[in-house]
């Protein structure tokens, strides 16, 4: 975008020291939450971990196997489901590349903390460039960086809360908004840096793929009317004459606008998008996972996640009880820093009721070129922000205990089932609010009241959000230090004997694999011994498949006999006391979980056939 007079000097001599500062802050800020897990070597406090156990799983099992087609199938994890990375949440972006070092890696490598910190140092340094490319002042724009690297819609997705490393990844969003603002003009290089932004997005999460392909559907529809109006408009030839003329002067523009999704479909197929059926892949909880619609002024919508005594996550005001419990996925308070800016944005934007928005040539009172709000370039970024924000309410407007449905939701159908926590989609408009927020106040205040405001707004958002920062760090702190005191956590990993078990066999099967939760550290063990495992806990599981493909165990124990070569985990206890009378079979029980083996190529020790200890 364009920029006059000093402020053209300062972004093309600063702009980007600015915007590589503002990485760095942020990443330092990862590295307060995280410092204890950012060993790529040290991968114990993992044993403590919910869902990044499982990102983490996915990647041991798919980096011990050799290379196949689609290159991100797993096969020896959840053989019954036929699953690859992306359901194991194992973020491909990294775990393909790094799959090809993995000889020269150590047998521990995990990437989970280091996946964070480089997402919250790319969310500061986008954040601030996408701001300087509007015409923000550096000052305004490295704060604006530093305010969105804090927000709490990443804080609560990395390890220790809910899990989601690879949804901190918010540049991708913040770069499709600038995409969709600044490449009108430069079209084809346009075209090709949505698809590059694509590619990175759906090897990243599927979830920020989608928000990023809905600016990129609505940017290319809407350049495409204007080639064809503007055309059309200008020329004195039959419509249709002109439109073909149009189509064939444009053919590698269309072109490229069918080429994008045809690619973007390859390397979903490779990275293993549909390695699973199409019954699994689909998931409900489609309207219970929303948002509401004041989303962005209530702190406590996440409360479902902690404990009694921390139910808000501001501590200036409460909040109020969301209509959902899932209503914690599209919590999207702000902090009470970006209210107070809010408000001296409605008091500025009074006192400067003259200034004109649509001026393309704005200026404010200290000489920077402004961007214009209502030029047609804000129109895309505009509808498909709230397009996402109407599909993260799921059909109804939800305010505190109170919804009234609209029933508009069948317009999603399609993707209800894929994108069951629609509550994220209302990130866009929340960052496209805030990119307009410090346009506006850029344009209304000097500097010598923008910048005291802004420190002022970065102290009040960092009081207001203490006890979420405070729990973040402590909770990933007494994660590491418990791995520390117990590194292998579960029993059944400190025993030793077992070890033989593990090593004299190539499979675990596990049934009736109703508690997902139980089987955790055989997950381990599998990955630590080279064994496939039957069953997982996945991103998706459909637990119907699980349970056909186990009842057959079931039938084969009821006959009085299982298929011999694997080392069974039974978790009902029922089936446990059944098992475990079964001739020339050992068993032992850890944790509620009955391990059960025919030990013919292990010798003999405590857990022999029938003995008495192999029963307890």
């Amino acid at each position: 975008m364009k920029t006059t007079g000093t402020w053209r000097w300062w972004y093309e001599k600063h702009g980007a020291i600015t915007a590589v500062g503002a990485g760095i802050l942020s990443a330092l800020l990862a590295v307060y939450f995280y410092r204890g897990m950012l060993d790529p070597r040290d991968a114990d406090w993992l044993l403590h971990e919910g869902d990044s156990f499982q990102h983490y799983i996915g990647w041991q099992f798919f980096r011990q196997e050799p290379w196949g087609w689609p290159l991100g199938a797993v096969k020896t994890l959840a053989t019954e489901l036929s699953t690859s990375i992306v359901y194991t949440d194992s973020i491909p972006l990294y775990a393909i590349p790094l799959k090809l070092f993995h000889h020269w890696l150590p047998d521990t490598f995990q990437y989970l903390g280091l996946a964070i910190v480089i997402n919250y140092c790319l969310n500061g340094l986008v954040a601030c460039r996408l701001l300087l490319s509007v015409g923000v002042p550096a000052y305004a724009a490295l704060a604006g960086a530093l305010l969105i690297s804090s927000l709490p819609i990443v804080i609560l997705r990395g390890i220790g809360i809910q899990g989601h490393e690879a949804l901190t990844a918010h540049w991708i969003i913040l770069i499709a908004i600038e995409l969709t603002l600044t490449t009108e003009k430069q079209r084809l290089k346009g075209a090709a840096c949505w698809l590059l932004l694509l590619t990175v997005a759906v090897l990243m999460h599927f979830y920020l793929f989608f928000m990023a392909g809905v600016f990129w559907a609505v940017w290319w529809l809407s350049i495409s009317y204007r080639v064809v109006k503007g055309a059309i408009d200008a020329k004195s030839k039959p419509v249709r004459q002109q439109t073909m003329s149009v189509l064939y002067s444009y053919q590698a523009w269309w072109l490229m606008g069918v080429a994008t999704p045809c690619i973007i479909l390859v390397v979903m197929w490779g990275a293993g998008y549909f390695h699973l059926d199409s019954q699994s892949a689909a998931s409900g909880g489609y309207g219970f996972y929303s948002a509401e619609l004041l989303t962005f002024f209530n702190p406590r919508s996440s409360a479902w996640f902690f404990n009694d005594n921390f139910t808000s996550l501001s501590v200036l005001f409460p909040g109020w009880q969301p209509a959902k419990e899932g209503q914690y996925e599209g919590m999207a308070y702000v902090g009470a820093g970006v209210l107070l800016l809010w408000l001296a944005l409605i008091v500025s934007t009074w006192f400067n009721r003259e200034v004109n928005l649509a001026s393309v040539n704005a200026v404010n009172n200290d000489g920077y070129h402004q961007e214009a709000l209502v030029d047609h370039r804000w129109l895309p970024a505009w509808i498909a922000s709230v397009g996402l924000f109407g599909f993260a309410m799921a059909g109804e407007v939800s305010i505190g205990q109170g919804s009234i449905p609209l029933y508009y939701d069948m317009l999603f159908e399609p993707f209800k089932d894929y994108l069951r926590s629609s509550g994220r989609m209302v990130w866009p408009l929340l960052y496209l609010l805030l990119v307009i927020t410090f346009i506006q106040l850029a344009q209304n205040m000097r500097a010598c009241w923008l910048l005291p405001l802004l420190v002022l707004a970065m102290v009040v958002q960092r009081e207001d959000l203490r006890e979420l920062y405070s729990f973040m760090r402590n909770k990933v702190k007494n994660q590491v230090e418990a791995s520390r005191v117990d590194p292998r956590a579960y029993d059944v990993l400190k025993d030793d004997e077992l070890s033989q078990v593990w090593a004299s066999h190539d499979s675990l099967i596990a049934f009736p694999a109703h508690d997902l939760d139980a089987i955790k550290p055989y997950l381990w063990l599998a990955a630590e011994h080279h064994l496939s495992i039957n069953v997982a806990y996945l991103a998706r599981a459909n637990q119907q498949i699980i349970d056909a493909a186990t009842q057959t165990y079931r039938r084969h124990l009821a006959q009085g006999e299982l298929p011999e070569g694997h080392v069974y985990l039974i978790t009902d206890h029922e089936l446990s006391q059944q098992a475990c009378r079964l001739a020339s079979w050992a068993c032992v029980t850890h944790e509620n979980v009955t391990i059960l083996w025919q030990p013919v190529a292990v010798s003999s020790g405590r857990y022999s056939p029938l003995s008495s200890q192999a029963t307890q």
